[in-house]
């Protein structure tokens, strides 16, 4: 789990993400699809939480994710 909810820069989710899961980022590639690229030989639930004031950054984050990782499964909650 990862919480957002100290995150003000919606350019810093997915490095926020990568630390949390204590994973080292390509400087060559952009941070998503370094992070995307990284988790794709893994099989985990990734739940990004308190990400509603970065609603857009987390929802780009989580497309690039789906896009590098083949099988990847969605989950949504609505309140």
């Amino acid at each position: 789990m990862v919480d957002l909810s100290g995150v003000r820069d919606g350019g810093l989710v997915p490095a926020t993400v990568a630390s949390s899961l204590r994973l080292t980022l390509n400087e060559w590639r952009p941070t998503a699809a370094a992070l995307g690229a990284q988790l794709a030989a893994r099989e985990l639930l990734l739940v990004l939480d308190n990400c509603e004031h970065m609603i857009d950054a987390a929802a780009g984050l989580v497309g690039t994710i789906i896009d590098e990782c083949p099988g990847t499964a969605r989950s949504h909650r609505q309140p």
